[in-house]
C-alpha cells in the first residue's frame, strides 16, 4: 500500500552499516550522510588506491538516498595534454559519460562546470515503512563501482590513442 514515505535518519542508516559490518565514516562536516569506500577491479585514483569513496546521503527527511562521488574521478587519468582535457573536446568526454550511462541504466554520470567527472544516482524510498536496506546499499555500491570501472577504461583507452 502506497503512502507517505517513512523518514529513516542517519543514526539508523549508521546502525544498519555497523550491524551488518559494512566499514563506513561519518564526515564531520556534514550530519546527513556517510561515506562508503568500496573497491574497484580497474579504476586506481591519483594515490594508488584501488576505489571510491561514494558518499550516501538522506534527504528530503528521509525519504530519497542520494548516492555520489564527488571526486574529479578521472583528472589523474587523462594526461595534462590529453586532447580531451581540451575544452573543445570536452563533448567526446560527454560521449563517453553518456555510453556509460546507457549500458549501466541506473549510472548518473555527468560533467560538471569544471569539467570534472562526477556521479549522482537518486533512489526513492516511496513505500509506506520502506527503509534503505543494506542489500539494497550493497548492490548500488558495487554497480558504481562498475560502472566507475567502466568509465575508466573508455578513458584510458581513447587518451592512449589519442
Amino acid at each position: 500500500m502506497k503512502g507517505a514515505a517513512m523518514a529513516m535518519t542517519v543514526d539508523e542508516l549508521i546502525q544498519a552499516l555497523d550491524e551488518n559490518g559494512i566499514s563506513h565514516q561519518v564526515p564531520d562536516e556534514f550530519d546527513d550522510r556517510v561515506v562508503i569506500g568500496v573497491a574497484t577491479e580497474g579504476y586506481i585514483d591519483q594515490d594508488g588506491n584501488q576505489g571510491i569513496p561514494i558518499q550516501l546521503c538522506l534527504a528530503e527527511a528521509g525519504s530519497v538516498a542520494y548516492f555520489f562521488v564527488a571526486l574529479p574521478l578521472f583528472e589523474h587519468v587523462l594526461s595534462p595534454v590529453s586532447p580531451l582535457m581540451s575544452l573543445p573536446n570536452r563533448e567526446r568526454l560527454l560521449e563517453f559519460t553518456n555510453h556509460v550511462n546507457n549500458q549501466v541504466k541506473f549510472s548518473g554520470f555527468s560533467v560538471d562546470d569544471s569539467d570534472d567527472v562526477v556521479f549522482l544516482y537518486a533512489l526513492p524510498i516511496e513505500e509506506e515503512g520502506q527503509k534503505l536496506g543494506v542489500a539494497t546499499i550493497a548492490r548500488i555500491c558495487e554497480a558504481t563501482a562498475d560502472a566507475v570501472d567502466m568509465l575508466y577504461r573508455l578513458l584510458a583507452e581513447a587518451d592512449s590513442n589519442e
